[in-house]
């Protein structure tokens, strides 16, 4: 395999040189001739061994123009790493019936040196034959040599003058097609060469250059950069130019222009131009105008914004939705306790015990109703820029489970929280943010559980084993979500809910809420039972607030 491997490579090399089968040159016969006329020798190849054949670039004594590789004694010289001599084929058994041997040209006598190729490999020799046996002298050996070592100069300057003549023209056609990019180009581009002294001078520009600036190109070439360009634009250019130069690589920046009163966007790229000291020679400029890509993020940004803010009364619009059930039945026992005083007051059977226990449980229920107001008062308001305050999880999962009691009542739905003690709860955050959340996932829970034979909803409370995160882990009876769904349900407006009954922003939000906190909040599908999770910092990382 590996014999295979560098005959590959071999072949490769070879046939990279683009000699077979190529025109005489009288460079390769002034060797041929010398080796012939130094060795006395009245035959002299400069051979290279194809894949089938040898091949004589050029030749001395010899008509032919190539032979059979299986008969080639050049075949044999390239497997070797010195002279190789043959000094009487009829006493060899590798040859004594080689037809070149036994007929045609009756070889008796062969010496070849191999020429290598930059990489090593043998491409072919340098040979001379004779048809009488004979012996080279020591001169002769070494003169054979040298002219082989003079072929491989030879082969390697082909082979550099081809790449050379590849190079250039490979050049000359990124030149026509800089050419072509420079002058067809939308983008406005420039060449600046670098010479602060004289202020910048600019020794190029291409039309869309002077379109934009509605200036004749010969009028701006040579002068300095800070006399072409608008003012607002020369302290971020030089800037940038100084960056250029200290980095050798090219930067690229927004800009704002005023020019004639009219406020311009630019996106550029200034890239250097490196000579053969090492140093920047020159700048290449390109400037696009992004003027209207900026209005159209803009109005982008203002349509997210809106969205944002739709989204969010939606979702309070559910959210108060559901709250309605904590303040409809509170409100039937004040409105019934009330009734039902007017009638003893008007009918005169007042009984004052039961009297104050009437008025005891109106004054009760309206607070309850007033608490649940306050709720959704902290709920709906902004608290995206409140700072992050120290609070107890406690009172956040107390406040949800307290706005959503009446709920989970009337659903026949039972609620737990389990959580050891050794755990703080303690954690900076927004608590408005975190009942809401709290009561979506609750809410969730109740619309899907409550046709089940079995419902339950848990809340487990733990920590991270680094203890600086707390993980609150919502179960319900239900039994997970379909892995085509797993996906959606994070999106905004996705939902399961039939139409009418819900908004699809409740998990978007909570995860919105969660992840600015600098915490996690996902579906957990290796659960048996529908589980979300929670993961949130006990610190965050920016400065907070702290309050008692």
């Amino acid at each position: 395999m590996t014999d295979l491997k560098d005959e590959k490579t071999r072949l490769e090399s070879l046939h990279e040189l683009e000699i077979l089968d190529t025109e005489k040159e009288e460079c390769y016969d002034d060797i041929t001739f010398l080796a012939a006329s130094i060795c006395n020798a009245p035959i002299s190849l400069i051979s290279f061994v194809d894949s089938d054949r040898q091949w004589f670039k050029s030749k001395v004594g010899l008509e032919m123009n190539q032979t059979p590789r299986e008969v080639a004694f050049c075949d044999h010289a390239i497997k070797q790493d010195d002279l190789f001599l043959v000094e009487n084929p009829l006493l060899d058994e590798r040859f004594k019936n080689n037809p070149l041997v036994t007929s045609g040209i009756k070889i008796r006598f062969y010496a070849g040196v191999p020429l290598k190729a930059k990489n090593g490999c043998n491409l072919g020799t340098l040979c001379i034959i004779d048809t009488q046996p004979k012996t080279l002298t020591d001169d002769q050996r070494q003169a054979l040599l040298r002219l082989a070592r003079q072929s491989e100069h030879l082969l390697t300057f082909r082979l550099e003058s081809k790449l050379l003549q590849k190079t250039q023209e490979e050049l000359k056609t990124s030149e026509e097609w800089a050419h072509i990019f420079f002058n067809d180009s939308t983008d406005m581009m420039g060449i600046v060469r670098v010479d602060q002294q004289k202020g910048w001078p600019l020794e190029a520009v291409n039309p869309a250059f002077c379109q934009k600036v509605n200036i004749i190109a010969q009028q701006i070439i040579g002068k300095p950069v800070e006399k072409i360009i608008s003012s607002s634009l020369i302290p971020v250019t030089l800037e940038n130019f100084l960056r250029v130069i200290a980095h050798k690589t090219s930067v690229k920046f927004e800009s704002t222009s005023h020019l004639n009163g009219v406020e311009t966007h630019y996106e550029s790229v200034i890239s250097p131009k490196i000579n053969c000291h090492g140093e920047v020679s020159h700048f290449l400029i390109m400037a696009r105008d992004i003027t209207e890509r900026k209005r159209n993020e803009a109005l982008i940004s203002q349509q997210n914004l809106t969205i944002a803010q739709s989204s969010k009364f939606s979702e309070l619009g559910e959210l108060a939705g559901s709250m309605a059930h904590e303040i409809n039945n509170p409100l039937t026992v004040i409105l019934s306790r009330s009734s039902k005083l007017k009638n003893q007051l008007m009918a005169n059977e007042y009984n004052q015990p039961a009297f104050l226990k009437s008025i005891t449980q109106i004054n009760e229920t309206a607070a309850r109703i007033a608490k649940i107001i306050k709720g959704l008062k902290n709920i709906s308001r902004n608290a995206d820029l409140d700072p992050m305050n120290l609070i107890s999880l406690v009172s956040i999962i107390e406040d949800a489970q307290f706005l959503c009691e009446e709920r989970l009542r009337t659903s026949d739905i039972k609620l737990s929280v389990e959580c050891p003690e050794n755990v703080s709860l303690e954690l900076e955050a927004r608590a408005p943010q975190l009942t809401q959340v709290l009561i979506n996932l609750i809410n969730n829970s109740v619309h899907a559980i409550s046709s089940l034979d079995e419902k339950w909803i848990k809340m487990n409370i733990s920590e991270s084993k680094d203890k600086e995160y707390i993980i609150i882990r919502t179960s319900d009876s239900g039994f997970g979500i379909s892995s085509d769904i797993q996906m959606k349900i994070m999106e905004p407006f996705f939902t399961t809910k039939e139409f009418g009954k819900g908004t699809g922003l409740g998990l978007s939000i909570s995860r919105g809420i969660i992840e600015s906190h600098q915490g996690k909040f996902y579906y957990d599908p290796s659960f048996k039972n529908t589980t979300f999770t929670i993961e949130i910092p006990r610190k965050q990382k920016k400065d907070v607030k702290l309050t008692a």
